[in-house]
């Protein structure tokens, strides 16, 4: 059982990546975490489009590489 409602997972789902790139650094590893984190739980069945989502983000050079 999700101890998440189902309506709060998607929300945070749909908006966790963007928010994790427009964050101070310090910020980016704790929403990187929880990506893992999430992503170990839910990915692929429950989170079908996290791959998408990253993949766009490397196009468009949103990711900062250190």
């Amino acid at each position: 059982m999700d101890k998440i409602h189902a309506e709060d997972r998607l929300a945070i789902k749909q908006q966790i990546v963007n928010l994790m790139l427009k964050s101070p650094e310090n910020i980016q590893r704790q929403l990187s975490d929880a990506i893992s984190v999430i992503g170990r739980e839910d990915f692929p069945s429950k989170w079908p489009t996290l791959m998408h989502d990253l993949v766009e983000k490397f196009k468009c050079g949103a990711f900062k590489l250190v």
